[in-house]
């Protein structure tokens, strides 16, 4: 059974593995889905696997969005640094 959700925080040293390589790696093992929290950014980049691939969802967090995914987590970037 595939992985449903993978959350990452990623770090300044592993910032294009966390981008890159390891979204490869996601799509492989049909990762469901994936996002990248950024803290010091306040931002939440999310992926949704379709037809194999993981695809970019649009998240706006200058108010409370509902993320992609199979939990319904809803997320606004002050959420983000408390």
């Amino acid at each position: 059974m595939p992985l449903g959700l993978a959350v990452e925080v990623p770090s300044p040293s592993s910032r294009s593995v966390d981008l890159v390589l390891e979204r490869e790696l996601y799509e492989q093992a049909d990762v469901q889905s994936s996002w990248v929290v950024d803290p010091d950014e306040l931002t939440v980049r999310a992926w949704v696997l379709q037809d194999g691939r993981l695809v970019e969802q649009t998240v706006d967090l200058s108010e409370p969005t509902t993320l992609p995914g199979p939990v319904r987590v809803v997320c606004a970037a002050a959420d983000l640094v408390r």
